[in-house]
């Protein structure tokens, strides 16, 4: 392995660790109802590092890329949250919301409404 890649690789995994010790407080969970507690720590500490990693160092510049990460259990009769799909974003959940849509009509071969995200 380079030293480049193994430096890249040091920084990764340090940032991991930094955002694990941050997940209670993550920047890009904001009012989108609560994460199954399963997956919280892990999830915050993700989209920690996710935005961190396309934006950059926390600061009040706006965003440049987002992103959106889905998490949910495979489907197992016995499992009672079988069902939950768990969410976060670095986004507004209103934008969110308009770009699923739009996504999906575009999956389904029919056009959706204009939006803004």
């Amino acid at each position: 392995m380079t030293d480049n890649r193994q430096q890249r690789r040091k920084a990764e995994r340090e940032a991991l660790k930094r955002a694990g010790q941050h997940a209670s407080q993550s920047r890009a969970e904001q009012d989108h109802g609560p994460i199954e507690e399963t997956y919280r720590d892990k999830m915050n500490a993700l989209a920690n590092v996710l935005d961190e990693l396309f934006n950059g160092p926390e600061t009040d510049a706006p965003k440049e890329t987002g992103f959106v990460l889905f998490v949910f259990p495979f489907e197992d009769a016995e499992r009672p949250d079988r069902n939950r799909l768990n969410y976060i974003s670095n986004a507004n959940r209103a934008d969110m919301a308009t770009m699923f849509r739009e996504m999906i009509a575009r999956w389904e071969g029919r056009t959706a409404g204009a939006g803004t995200a």
